[in-house]
């Protein structure tokens, strides 16, 4: 005797979160704290810009995920938030920057 029972089905994915996708901002911040306190030297610079460069390209990432998340359920307040967030940081990082 046989039983056939159905298939198991994956369950279905949960909509991603935007909360993890903030990690950018610490690169960012870094890279402007170290601008500010220490501007004057050349390797300051060079080392803020790699951790701006990696920040931004990360940031970039972070908000193409956000925009996914929100395909997906995420409610929009919070991916808006989060991509506040990483613009504030960001602009943060360049001003910073230019100012020096």
């Amino acid at each position: 005797m046989s039983t056939s029972q159905p298939p198991l089905r994956p369950p279905a994915p949960a909509p991603s979160s935007a909360s993890g996708d903030i990690w950018p901002v610490l690169p960012l911040a870094a890279a402007s704290f170290l601008v500010r306190t220490w501007g004057s030297h050349l390797w300051v610079f060079c080392l803020a810009t790699v951790l701006g460069t990696v920040g931004m390209v990360a940031a970039v990432i972070s908000v193409g995920r956000c925009r996914r998340a929100v395909r997906s359920g995420l409610p929009r307040a919070k991916a808006a938030g989060v991509v506040t967030l990483l613009a504030a940081a960001a602009a943060t990082a360049v001003v910073s920057a230019i100012r020096m």
